[in-house]
Order: structure tokens, then C-alpha cells, then sequence
């Protein structure tokens, strides 16, 4: 069972999204194998006919995006230089999104006992599910709801949303091509020990950095259309609407 999670923060006012890092806990069911070149020619044959067809489930669970005025303007402000943002000596915050989602991997291991043998054959089948456990979009609470102000900061924070829920949807469909791919058809022969090691490697050394790699990918993809949304001609333009109350000074 395999667990990764990662936060992502973005906002107005200063909002470059954010990602921590991975926090990784591996737990194993079944590992160093024999090669197909190493079996023999009637065995290996036997395997590939009786072997459960590959199985690759990626799964998409998304959290209910809830809405907060839990913070003021100095909170808000505070809660973004604890993530570097980038804009965060720029003006005041007057809105955040928090994001926080990450992956699930369960292996299963149906396997084919050779009636002549002790070897046995596997084709791992893989359950990949992404969650976002958290999505919240915290409006200032200087900000009354339906206000002009409020409207204003909720239209910006939501695409951050969509960005985000399109990261998502993403990154499922680009797992569940890539992993089919790249490792879907595998087969192992051996004994069982020698699976389970062959698998726990493979596990550490190709599964788990495929799928960093493919969230780092996306996440950079992402970032650059974070990066589009929260931009100081935004902040600009938001300057002078509403109340005119958080005005920039223009560039000379």
C-alpha cells in the first residue's frame, strides 16, 4: 500500500502555487526473479497463456471544494510567506486556495504454479487511485459575501480551482496510458521469494519514481498556468475596481 501526498497553495494578491515534499510509506505483499530467458521454453509458454491479463486501474477521487472566511487580510498575509510566495512583499492577501492531494497504490499478485516445478509466474496488477483531500478557497473575511469585492477575489480563486481539478483529471488519464504501457505487460518468474524481492525492487526503483516523475510533469504544466493567473497586471487590474481600496502603484 503506498501513500504520496502534496500541497499546493495559490491566491490573490500573491499566489504562486506550492508543492511540498513527498512523504513516502511502502508496505509490500509479495520482488530478484528469474529472467524469461532463464525459464523454460515450455513453462514460460504455459505461464503467458494461464497468467491473469494485465490490469492497470487508475481512479480519480476529487474533494468537495469548500469555501472559507476563516482568516483576515493579516492572516491570509502571514499563512502565504510560510509558502514562499512570490508576490508576498507585493500588496496584501486578500485571498488563498489550499489544494492538497496525492496517490494511492495497491498491488495485487494472481501468480500460475507450474505442475512440473517450483516455479511460479506473476503479472502484478496495479490499482492507482488519486485523491485531493482538501480544496478551500478562503476569502478575507474583511469581505462581505455578494460584495463587489468578494465577487472579484471568488472569480480569481476559482481558476485557480479549475486549474487545479484539471490537474487532476490529467493526471489520470496520463497514468493510466503511461503505466499500462510502460509496465502493465510484466511478468515474473521464480519462486515466491524471489518474486517478492524482485517486485519490492522494482516497486522502489521504476513504479514509484515513474509516478513522481509523471506528478512533477504535471505539476510543472500546472504551474506555468498558475503563473498566467497571478500576474501583477491582475493585481493591477483588481486595484481598480470595487472600492479602490488595494491600489498599486504603477510602474514609472
Amino acid at each position: 500500500f503506498q501513500k504520496d501526498v502534496a500541497l499546493r497553495i495559490c491566491c490573490l494578491i500573491i499566489a504562486l502555487p506550492m508543492l511540498s515534499g513527498f512523504a513516502v510509506q511502502t508496505d509490500n505483499q509479495l520482488g530478484v526473479g528469474a529472467a524469461k530467458s532463464q525459464v523454460p521454453a515450455t513453462i514460460a509458454a504455459s505461464c503467458e497463456q494461464q497468467v491473469a491479463a494485465p490490469k492497470v486501474e487508475v481512479g480519480l477521487q476529487e474533494a468537495t471544494v469548500v469555501e472559507s472566511q476563516q482568516y483576515n487580510i493579516v492572516e491570509l498575509s502571514e499563512l502565504s510567506k510560510q509558502f514562499n510566495n512570490t508576490h508576498v512583499d507585493e500588496g496584501e492577501v486578500l485571498g488563498l486556495t489550499f489544494f492538497n492531494y496525492g496517490y494511492e497504490l495497491e498491488l495485487s499478485f494472481p501468480n500460475v504454479v507450474s505442475a512440473t516445478s517450483e516455479i511460479i509466474c506473476v503479472r502484478p496488477h496495479f490499482n492507482l487511485r488519486v485523491i485531493s483531500q482538501e480544496h478551500t478557497v478562503h476569502i478575507a473575511k474583511e469581505h462581505k459575501p455578494k460584495s463587489c469585492e468578494y465577487n472579484t477575489i471568488h472569480r480569481h480563486e476559482y481558476r485557480h480551482v479549475n486549474i487545479n481539478e484539471t490537474l487532476l483529471r490529467q493526471l489520470v488519464s496520463t497514468l493510466a496510458a503511461e503505466f499500462q504501457s510502460k509496465f502493465g505487460n510484466e511478468i515474473y518468474y521464480g519462486t515466491s521469494d524471489s518474486i517478492k524481492k524482485s517486485i519490492k525492487i522494482d516497486k522502489e526503483e521504476k513504479w514509484l519514481p515513474f509516478i513522481r516523475a509523471m506528478l512533477e510533469q504535471q505539476n510543472s504544466l500546472a504551474d506555468e498556468q498558475h503563473e498566467q493567473v497571478d500576474t501583477l497586471e491582475e493585481y493591477r487590474k483588481f486595484s481598480y475596481v470595487c472600492s479602490f481600496k488595494y491600489r498599486y502603484i504603477t510602474d514609472e
